[in-house]
């Protein structure tokens, strides 16, 4: 490159006087810095800094040398600066440690150049750092750095003497503070004031030798690097100001300083591009990092529209005589500066955080012969200033049900922070026949005699944007007119408007001008303009300064005390609300006479074989399993074997209550005369005396706490005690757990997912309150109702937003849509934390604490006594009953106890536990938050009306549901895993059935009366069952199970069968017949169409006489011309054509096949049969002439021009000699006769129809709206090879709407429970499968039990690829989108053919549940006795069946088109065996072969064989 043509002495050498200058850019980027400069063509070595890795790590090293007339030459080398792939964190913070020591060496040195390289270096490796670090616990060492840096280059700027030291430390700057997110206040203050001695540099230069490249060149470094100190500053600034209560505590004065060094520096940099601008020269312009400016000089009268290159301001100023003043004329030279930022470079102060900030636009004027700045104001027309909205606006749109019951206005409030907004207000009625006043007051409402503002002519009236059927008007109320505080807006409709709702929608926007005196944003002189909108303000003022526009969106606030609650249509919210306030309350009384029976459940039983003689106490903890059937009322006995003997056999028992119930945990107070030692196994095992199911018991594990040591054994078992389960025993031999096998993942996981299940679970736990918890049911239940309500207020919060643009999903007349989803999950996390709250208060109570101190009393007389075994008291024993605060009913004597303690330490104050009126509070809070939501979401539902409160209760089933099967199992299972996995230690068991210190509270009682302790066991001890007696009992137990197991079985295939039938008729519509019926009485009985055989001219005059007319209608049975409403009618006037009726061809290449050699001389060309490799898809002008084209070429789609299936939308279509793939030539017929008749003759006249087609489809979409069904018409006319013709007609139906009626509800819920058996179903054989393996498919039945579950899996994919199509047609229908059916069509018919297969294996199945029938199980039998000699017959059969199908073949085929091919051939014989057959046709063929074949059939098939 070279620079301007300059003239160059000849005495001057060519290398003389030359400077050298080195820049690097990175590869990607525009932007150059320099690096290194001087006159010499060799460079002091210097690091390099890193190129990035999206650019393969090269930098361009760009090298300019240039002589003292100003001419130079570039040259560019690419280098590649990585990083070593064994960098890490620690070792790329340790060569930056080292660097930064050389880095202030070289700033004690005085060594710029060097200084500024490092700098960009350890700028360029940090930069790589926070752009791959996986945390960020770096960011305080890489922002220390980055201080450090901008530091040393401050003090570079000291020691800049030449311009080039300018342009290198600029540049530096501008790359070092690019990461704004690092920069502290302090090293904001150190890189401004850096630039502030950069630009007074400049000024102590000679103007006149400084050239325009490098001003502009340093210039646009600074405004980089201010830029980005603005960035910082305003993010810092607004920071602060988020929080509204101590804006006036904010610090500002480091902001204070960057923006006036930042206007210090615009002004002086500003001045001195403008220097060098001339009157006529274009403007000097740039934009980068947010900062736009435009310099220029000219006059007054030839000022233009001032604006910047980054489009975020424009000034208009208005005539030049209303500016020129005794400081300047009209015709004076003038300098413009126009700057603009898309930060607010200035303290935000008295900036409200609500509002959305805009870009700054500061314009500065200045006399074009002093330089000196003009002053502007008080002007006599004002200056219209333009600027841009930086931040999204998201303005929400409010459909509102107005009530003009008490009044003749609607009232809307807006609440204003600043003076001077105008707002606009956008109103658009749900009727196009209303017309609207708007009545504006500030702090009180408006009437139609008092207000401040008055309109009734809209400022724009211009179609709605939702809606192009509606008009939406737009109101602007003048900024005068409002102040701080609250504003009303009434809204008054013309004529019936009363009755229509309307949205609305509404915008405040402010002019603001920076004032340096009070350092605040003001708004004096300024108004804003009625053309604001969305993305600019526009701003009208009579000075020159700094400005920028606040935008507000206020909310739509609605006066709930006017709301009319009318239940007439809009009944569903409210009465749902009613209903879940009675089942609370039901659930409550519920809970209530659960949570006392729980007292008891959960209380420790005395053996009944305990006696008084024994001293040593154990408390035994029986944990029975969750699963289904694990409870039993079999009679349990054990032995317990120590190292110093063992117990004899024990009986757990309890006559006072039921024990080993599902998922229960039973506590026993076992007494021995001696002490057991270290327990090492317990023998367990029951009588099996229960009934049916109830006989057999999952035992978990058993607990056995020893209370004078206060050791624990655990004995895991987790297996089945039953003889029809497991491996048929009821006696099991557990030995005692170590440490090892407690710590297990799979015992870890159970308990802690039990535990959580049962507990932490807020909706099961209700269910499954697990045992020792102060968190009752009651509370529960109330917590449940609260999380449901917060839930239901929250979602409506959001739900009052107009939805716009989301994907909805029909599942029969309900509908989900993306919104709904995802409300429904900010609502489940909004609802979470006020919750939890209330349910830790119930938790963490503490219990109440008893006055008095209860003493051992019995009876009236309240004498005392003492029983005493031994050496201890049997008050300890029974001081084992838990400590719950519900009261226990009073069972058998009214025995209190007062605790007696012997040498125990009082039991520390759990700190976690709270005081006891936490209880209170936290019931408080419940109740106000049940009332509390569910009468604004009643309230809520008044205002949105009958069809959004219906479709929010739609998302609310979403919320809840994830609450109860997804969030709250996720969180169970993850708890899990994370203590099984990760932890690995067991926790506390809760269920132990003691507690120390623990003692009878004062509203307990003794279940068990302990006077009634026998003083000897009983000797008769009953041991498990003999191998006979259990045997006897398997057997039995089996028989039981299996006939059960059928009974189910058979019941459930009931029910799935009658559901696929349901489903499977309620998927066809009766309707479809009639149609079907209806189109080919139409088109096909006609003569016309039975001439389409004879080839291309039958077919086009059964087009033109008889499709046509069908299709375009233009006279009525009468012989009358039909009006214009009918004309999108089919023939039958009730199928209305969706979409334009299209010819479809299929055609072949030229070169599909070639002539036999000895017919070419006569033949030179040939057409095959249709094929997918011999298609053509080439492009053609009129009567196929060759045209070519690319794709990309292509400007317009004829009939002549190929369509691929991907543009024309439509699939494969299978005829009855080949499959047509999607695509080809397509004309279309037009909207009426006359057009389609147009058509038809020109594609006739030009042959449209030749040797090449092979198939021609006439396609039409039809919706009839009296049974809501959509069909598609395809009439598909072959023409093979051969130079005949055959016809295949396709109509399908589809109901895309379906109704919201009683019959449409009923066929949801059945898809629904069918869907959750099949999957049930289909879990249970894959069980099977895992538990079976290879014996599973030894069975038949098996085999076709997985396979009716295998297409019930595809159904119901099938299903949901259906409706997911049905889905997007609805939305295209709504947007006016024509599109094709094929798909939905597809899926629609793959999903009922999948029903009939499945109700036909279904049907079968019934067999396997009737084969114990006495005739079913002979057939059975039979049929397998048989099987072989059936096998040998079917043989034997097929081999003389298939020799007669290929004789007939051979014989008639090329006559009779029932043989022309082997499978019609087949249905043909078949046909013969069943009666059905055409004797003369055999006998024209030939009267020898055919009565021969026939009789030798006949006499084969019925007599031989």
């Amino acid at each position: 490159d070279e620079g301007s043509n300059t003239e160059i002495s000849d005495d001057d050498p060519v290398d003389s006087n030359l400077k050298y200058i080195f820049k690097y850019q990175i590869e990607g980027s525009d932007s150059e810095f320099v690096i290194a400069y001087g006159t010499t063509n060799v460079s002091e070595a210097f690091i390099l800094p890193l190129g990035t890795e999206e650019n393969d790590w090269i930098i361009n090293i760009i090298v300019r040398i240039e002589d003292k007339y100003g001419m130079y030459a570039l040259e560019t080398m690419p280098v590649e600066v990585t990083v070593s792939d064994d960098a890490s964190d620690e070792s790329i913070l340790t060569v930056v440690s080292d660097q930064m020591n050389s880095l202030t060496m070289y700033v004690d040195g005085y060594n710029s150049q060097e200084v500024t390289q490092l700098a960009l270096a350890i700028s360029s490796v940090i930069t790589y750092q926070k752009d791959n670090e996986g945390d960020d616990d770096l960011t305080t060492n890489r922002t220390e750095f980055r201080s450090s840096i901008i530091d040393s280059l401050s003090n570079t700027c000291d020691w800049a003497l030449e311009n080039d030291a300018v342009l290198q430390a600029a540049s530096a700057l501008s790359v070092v503070t690019s990461e704004s997110t690092e920069l502290t206040s302090d090293s904001e203050i150190s890189a401004v004031t850096g630039l502030s001695t950069l630009s007074a540099k400049l000024l102590d230069y000679d103007s006149d030798e400084l050239m325009i490249d490098f001003i502009e060149e340093a210039a646009e470094n600074m405004f980089v690097t201010l830029g980005n100190l603005w960035s910082s500053s305003a993010s810092r600034s607004s920071g602060s100001n988020s929080d509204e209560d101590d804006d006036e505590n904010t610090d500002y004065s480091g902001t204070s300083v960057i923006s006036q060094s930042g206007s210090d520096l615009l002004e002086t940099m500003g001045g001195l591009l403008s220097s060098k601008s001339v009157i006529g020269q274009p403007a000097l312009e740039s934009s980068s990092a947010g900062l736009s400016y435009s310099l220029r000089t000219t006059t007054l009268t030839e000022m233009p529209v001032l604006s910047d290159p980054g489009q975020l301001g424009e000034v208009t100023l208005p005539d030049a005589s209303v500016i020129a003043g005794s400081s300047i004329g009209v015709d004076d030279s003038i300098r413009s500066e126009l700057f603009s930022s898309a930060y607010n470079s200035f303290p935000v102060g008295n900036v409200s955080a609500q509002y959305k900030m805009s870009s700054t636009v500061t314009l500065t004027l200045r006399n074009g012969n002093t330089n000196s700045a003009l002053e502007v104001s008080n002007l006599a027309e004002p200056i219209l200033i333009v600027i841009k909205h930086i931040a999204d606006l998201d303005v929400e749109d409010y459909v509102i049900e107005p009530d003009y019951n008490s009044t003749e206005l609607s009232y809307h409030e807006i609440e204003f922070d600043l003076d001077g907004a105008g707002v606009h207000i956008e109103l658009t009625p749900h009727s196009d026949t209303v017309n609207y006043t708007i009545y504006y007051r500030q702090a009180f409402e408006p009437t139609t005699t008092a207000y401040d503002f008055m309109s009734s002519e809209p400022l724009i009236t211009e179609t709605s944007s939702f809606d192009d059927t509606l008009q939406t008007f737009t109101f602007f109320i003048p900024s005068n007119y409002t102040s701080a505080g609250i504003g009303y807006v009434g809204i008054k409709p013309g004529g019936d408007g009363i009755h229509v709702n309307y949205t609305l929608s509404l915008l405040a926007s402010s002019c603001k001008y920076w004032s340096p005196d009070d350092e605040l944003w003001m708004t004096d002189g300024c108004q804003v303009g009625e053309w604001s909108n969305l993305t600019h303000t526009l701003c009208y003022c009579d000075h020159l300064t700094s400005f920028l526009s606040d935008i507000l969106v206020p909310p739509n606030t609605i006066h709930f005390s006017e709301l009319e609650f009318d239940l007439t249509d809009n009944w569903a919210v409210f009465v749902t609300c009613m209903i879940m306030l009675a089942v609370y309350i039901l659930f409550l009384i519920w809970a209530r006479h659960r949570d006392k029976r729980d007292v008891i459940d959960w209380g420790v039983c005395p053996l009944s074989d305990n006696t008084s003689t024994d001293k040593y106490m154990y408390v035994v903890s029986v944990f029975t399993g969750m699963r289904t059937g694990a409870g039993t009322k079999s009679k349990v006995r054990f032995v317990i074997t120590g190292e110093l003997g063992e117990t004899r056999i024990r009986v757990m028992e309890d006559g006072k209550r039921e024990i080993m119930k599902r998922g229960t945990v039973n506590h026993f107070l076992l007494t021995t005369s001696r002490v057991l030692g270290q327990l090492n196994y317990i023998r367990v095992w029951h009588n099996n005396s229960g009934q049916k199911d109830q006989a057999s018991w999952f035992l978990d594990k058993i607990l056995i706490e020893d209370l004078q040591s206060n050791k624990k054994y655990y004995f895991m078992n987790g297996r089945w005690l039953a003889v029809e389960l497991d491996d048929g025993r009821i006696e099991r031999l557990i030995p005692v757990a170590g440490t090892e096998e407690i710590c297990k993942f799979g015992n870890l996981f159970h308990t802690k997912a039990r535990k959580d299940l049962t507990d932490g679970h807020l909706w099961f736990s209700v269910l499954m309150r697990p045992t020792r918890s102060n968190f009752t049911r009651m509370q529960r239940v109330s917590c449940c109702m609260s999380l449901l309500a917060i839930t239901m207020i929250t979602s409506a919060m959001f739900y009052q937003q107009d939805e716009g643009e989301s994907f909805k999903v029909s599942l029969g007349p309900l509908v989900f849509s993306s919104r709904q989803i995802i409300i429904s999950v900010e609502s489940a996390i909004l609802a979470f934390p006020l919750n939890f709250f209330i349910m830790e208060l119930f938790r963490r109570s503490r219990e109440k604490k008893s006055k008095t101190e209860p003493t051992l009393t019995q009876g009236p007389d309240h004498e005392r006594t003492d029983f005493n075994i031994g050496d201890d008291d049997f008050s300890e024993l029974l001081n084992l009953s838990p400590s719950s605060p519900r009261k226990q009913s009073r069972v058998g004597k009214h025995t209190r106890l007062k605790t007696v303690e012997k040498n125990k330490k009082k039991s520390r104050c759990n700190l976690k536990e709270l005081p006891h009126f936490c209880v209170y509070i936290a019931w408080v809070l419940a109740l106000l938050v049940i009332s509390t939501s569910l009468a604004f979401v009643i309230m809520y539902s008044m205002e949105w009306g009958s069809d959004k409160s219906n479709e929010w209760l739609v998302g609310m089933l979403f919320s809840t549901s994830q609450s109860i099967f997804l969030i709250q199992p996720i969180k169970v299972i993850i708890m899990a895993l994370f203590v099984s996995l990760v932890l690995k230690k067991p926790e506390e068991d809760v269920a132990s059935g003691t507690k120390d210190g623990a003692a009878l509270e004062k509203d307990e009682e003794y279940l068990h009366d302990p006077n009634k302790r026998s003083s000897q066991y009983s000797t008769t001890q009953e041991g498990p069952l003999r191998d006979k007696k259990l045997e006897q009992a398997r057997t039995l137990r089996l028989k039981e199970v299996k006939m059960e197991d059928i009974l189910k079985e058979l019941l459930y295939y009931v029910l799935y069968i009658l559901l696929i039938c349901v489903v499977g008729f309620g998927n066809r519509d009766m309707n479809s017949y009639y149609i079907t019926s209806n189109v080919e009485n139409t088109y096909l009985s006609t003569q016309f169409y039975v001439r389409i055989e004879t080839g291309y001219a039958g077919y086009w005059e059964w087009l033109e006489d008889v499709a046509l007319p069908g299709l375009f209608p233009t006279e009525d049975y009468r012989g009358e011309d039909l009006s214009s409403d009918y004309q999108n009618f089919m023939s039958d006037l009730t199928s209305y054509k969706y979409a334009t009726p299209v010819l479809r061809q299929f055609r072949i290449n030229t070169d599909s096949c070639v002539p036999e050699s000895d017919f070419k001389e006569l033949i030179d060309q040939c057409h095959a049969s249709y094929s997918y490799l011999g298609s053509d898809d080439g492009y053609y002008t009129d009567s196929w002439a060759s045209l070519n084209l690319t794709d990309d070429e292509i400007l317009e789609i004829t009939p002549w021009v190929y369509q691929s299936a991907l543009n024309s939308l439509a699939l494969p279509m299978t005829g009855q000699r080949a499959t047509y793939y999607g695509g080809g030539y397509i004309a279309e017929l037009g909207t009426n006769y006359t057009e389609a008749s147009l058509v038809v003759s020109e594609l006739k006249e030009k042959n449209w129809l030749d040797q090449r087609t092979r198939a021609v489809v006439l396609d039409e979409m039809t919706f009839n709206p009296n049974v809501n069904l959509f069909t598609s018409m395809k009439i598909m006319v072959e023409f093979m090879a051969t130079g005949a013709a055959t016809s295949y007609v396709s109509v399908q139906t589809l109901k895309l709407f379906r109704a919201n009626y009683g019959s449409a509800m009923f066929l949801t819920v059945s898809e629904v429970l069918l869907a959750a058996i099949i999957c049930y179903f289909t879990i249970r054989e894959i069980m099977k499968i895992v538990k079976t393996k290879k014996k599973y498919f030894k069975e038949g039945w098996n085999s076709m039990e997985l396979l009716l579950q295998s297409m019930g899996i595809i159904s119901i994919v099938f299903y949901g690829l259906r409706q997911t199509a049905c889905t997007i047609l609805q939305d295209k229908l709504e947007n006016n989108v024509t599109v094709s059916f094929d798909t939905a069509l597809l899926w629609d018919e793959l999903f009922v053919i999948m029903l009939a297969l499945m109700i036909y294996v279904g049907t079968l199945k019934f067999l396997k549940m009737l084969r114990f029938n006495r005739r079913i199980a002979m057939v059975e039998s039979t049929l397998r006795y048989a099987t072989p000699q059936i096998l040998a017959f079917l043989t034997m059969f097929m081999i003389i069946f298939l020799g007669f199908v290929i004789a007939s073949v051979s014989i008639f085929g090329h006559t009779l088109g029932v043989y022309s091919d082997v499978m019609s051939s087949v249905e043909e014989c078949l046909s013969m065996l069943l009666g059905r057959f055409s004797y003369d046709d055999l006998v024209s063929v030939s009267r020898i072969l055919g009565p021969a074949f026939f009789f030798t059939y006949v006499v084969t098939c019925y007599m031989v064989l």
